[in-house]
């Protein structure tokens, strides 16, 4: 991401009145939350986010849903 796309992303947070800085790797979880929430596949996550060990997909994937009061473990999705 180029200065100007990054200095222009913070000037939106700004205008936005948003509580806290925003920067663009925010950009990266609020897509990997999303692909999360929606049932994506945790191999298919890792693929789209790059994470090299699968292990990081599956520990980010099930503090997202765990956080978001969706329970997932074993591949699996329940409502908690």
């Amino acid at each position: 991401m180029s200065a100007k796309s990054f200095h222009t992303l913070s000037r939106l947070g700004e205008r936005a009145r948003m509580a806290f800085p925003i920067h663009p790797h925010m950009l990266r979880h609020a897509c990997g939350y999303a692909l999360a929430n929606a049932g994506h596949d945790t191999r298919a996550l890792q693929a789209w986010l790059g994470h090299r060990n699968i292990q990081h997909t599956v520990k980010a994937k099930s503090e997202v849903l765990l956080a978001g009061g969706i329970a997932w473990s074993d591949g699996a999705f329940t409502d908690r």
